[in-house]
Order: structure tokens, then C-alpha cells, then sequence
């Protein structure tokens, strides 16, 4: 539209009351131009001066019909908890989390209590007090810089690499008590193991052994019965009574030894001399599993569950804020 023609649209009274957004589209112009086209206007006198808005301080206060005062607002305690609120409190789902968090936490101490037992007393028959207590502090590391590193990692601090390189310093110290601890624990176990079934296998092959030569022997007569054929027997005749004399004396010490070894037995542990972890797992795997390949797997599970206590204690700090409940919504008035 050409300035004549918006100018003579002004003066017609159709864009007096439009803002200064709907005469530019109106017009086709930019909204600065419509503005400094009705600034020059108003100075040439072609138009009236826009009349001045009123302060606030000296203008009437409008009077508004009376209306009725609005229902206080209710109290927050008041408001009964509608469907789209948030419980307050844990209720059943919450106190379930709760109760697995708590389990998860409690299992991470006691992995971590277990290995600190083990490296503490490694320690003090080893080193003494000191390094007893230079293995406690190792083991505290261990159990609390994980969660730690886990709070400086949503953070991004720098100082995780720190605390990264301190627990691998507590660990590696952890690491090496329990193995002192597990190697002495494995040999002395092993070598009561290999004493026992010694024991009960040269037992057992005693009784075998006794048992052969009892059954070699056929003389059936008793002792007393040969002691008196050889008093009231004739010369020539003696020296085949007394052979059969010395071999039922020889039976009935035999038969003695039996009884007696037959008795000890049952107080021998019965020991076997194959690992039966071994044994049940190639029967149920259907593979020979060796006895020191399932030993190297037991002994690396006993050095490495006591060092997963502090992450499995992190774990459980992690999921905490998945277990607290929000506040509930305000309710609509």
C-alpha cells in the first residue's frame, strides 16, 4: 500500500484503534517503518498527536462490580491424595526396595568384613600390629573408595583418578594378605585331607592284608584243645601238634587284630583320596575335570569375592534414590 492510501485509511477512522503488528500487515510495510511513518505524520500535523497515557498514581481506580471473595485455598496437609499424586512413604513396593537394598549393602560388608578377618590375622602372625593395621586401612579403602569413585564420576571430577589409583593400591595390598592367608588356609587343609585318607587307606589295607592270611589258614581247632594233644601225645607225634599249635595261636592273634581294627575304623574320617567337587562336577558335566583346575578356580573365587565388597556396597548407595519416594502433587483447586 502506498503512504497516500495508508495514511488516507488512517484518517478514515478504520486503523485508529490497530496495533502497530496488524496495520504492517495491513499495509505490507515492517512495523519500524509504520512506526516512524506515523511519528512523521504526527509531527507534520497530518495526523493528531497520540493521546498521553495516564500515570497509575493519578489515574481513577476502576470500579469493579462486587464479586464474592474466593474460597480460601485448602491446606496442603488437608488435601486427600488424589490418583495422580505420589505416595509419601515407601508402602509395599518401596519397603520391598528398601529390604533389597539393605540385603545388597549388608552382603558387600560382609564380603568386605570376611576379607578384612582374614588379611587382619594373616597380618598380626605375620608382621606383627602394624602391618596388621596398615592391612585394616587397605581393606577400608577397598570397601568405601568404589562409591567414591562412583559420586566423583556423576560429578566429573578430576579426582577420580585419584581415587581409582587408591583403591588399586588397597587392593593390591588386600590382594596380597589374602593370599597369604588363602595359600596357608589351602595347605594346611590339604595336608589334614592327605593325613586322613593315609590314614584310612592303610587302615584299610591292614584289614585286607589280615584278612588274606586268616583265610589261608585252615587249622580250626582251639589252642587249649592243641595244648593238651601235645602233652598226651607220643613223640613222633608231637612236632606236627605243635606246627598246628603255632598256627591257631597265629589265627586267634590275627582274628584279635581284626576285632581291634574293625573298632577303629568307624573313628577314622572317611575321607576320599579324589576332590569330590571334582568328581560331582565331571559326572554332572560328563568331562574330566581335573582336581587342580577346580583348585585354581576355588582359590582365584576365595581371593577375588573378599575385593567385591566395596563395588557390591557402591551398587547398593547407587539404587538408594530409585527406593525414595517424591513429594505428592498439589491437588487442583
Amino acid at each position: 500500500m502506498s503512504e497516500e492510501q495508508a495514511l488516507a485509511s488512517f484518517r478514515d477512522g478504520k486503523a485508529a484503534a490497530t496495533s502497530l503488528a496488524a496495520l504492517a500487515r495491513e499495509w505490507g510495510w515492517s512495523r519500524h517503518k509504520v512506526r516512524r511513518r506515523l511519528g512523521d505524520w504526527r509531527k507534520n500535523g497530518d495526523l493528531p498527536q497520540a493521546p498521553k497515557r495516564a500515570s497509575r498514581r493519578n489515574r481513577p481506580a476502576a470500579k469493579l462490580p462486587p464479586t464474592s471473595a474466593p474460597d480460601p485455598a485448602p491446606d496442603a496437609a488437608a488435601v486427600p491424595p488424589t490418583g495422580g499424586a505420589v505416595r509419601v512413604g515407601p508402602g509395599i513396593g518401596g519397603f520391598g526396595r528398601v529390604l533389597g537394598i539393605a540385603i545388597l549393602a549388608g552382603v558387600g560388608v560382609a564380603l568386605a568384613a570376611i576379607g578384612m578377618i582374614e588379611t587382619t590375622s594373616y597380618s598380626l602372625r605375620v608382621g606383627g600390629v602394624l602391618l596388621a593395621a596398615l592391612a585394616i586401612c587397605a581393606d577400608a579403602l577397598v570397601l568405601f573408595m568404589p562409591s567414591a569413585i562412583a559420586a566423583l564420576w556423576r560429578r566429573r571430577s578430576p579426582a577420580m583418578i585419584v581415587a581409582a589409583g587408591l583403591w588399586l593400591v588397597g587392593g593390591a595390598v588386600t590382594l596380597a594378605n589374602l593370599s597369604g592367608y588363602v595359600a596357608s588356609s589351602d595347605d594346611e587343609f590339604r595336608a589334614i585331607r592327605e593325613s586322613r585318607t593315609m590314614q584310612r587307606v592303610l587302615a584299610l589295607e591292614q584289614v585286607a592284608r589280615l584278612r588274606a592270611e586268616r583265610a589261608a589258614i585252615a587249622e580250626m581247632r582251639p589252642v587249649a584243645a592243641l595244648n593238651i594233644a601235645v602233652r598226651s601225645a607220643r613223640k613222633s607225634n608231637k612236632p606236627a601238634l605243635r606246627e598246628a599249635l603255632a598256627i591257631a595261636q597265629r589265627r586267634d592273634a590275627l582274628e584279635a587284630e581284626l576285632s581291634a581294627l574293625a573298632a577303629k575304623l568307624p573313628a577314622i574320617p572317611q575321607t576320599a583320596v579324589i576332590d569330590p567337587s571334582a568328581s560331582v562336577l565331571s559326572d554332572i558335566s560328563g568331562t574330566s575335570i581335573s582336581e587342580s583346575s577346580l583348585r585354581r578356580v576355588r582359590l582365584a573365587l576365595l581371593l577375588l569375592l573378599p575385593l567385591c565388597g566395596g563395588i557390591v556396597l557402591s551398587i547398593a548407595f547407587s539404587l538408594l534414590p530409585a527406593a525414595r519416594t517424591g513429594r505428592s502433587a498439589p491437588a487442583a483447586i
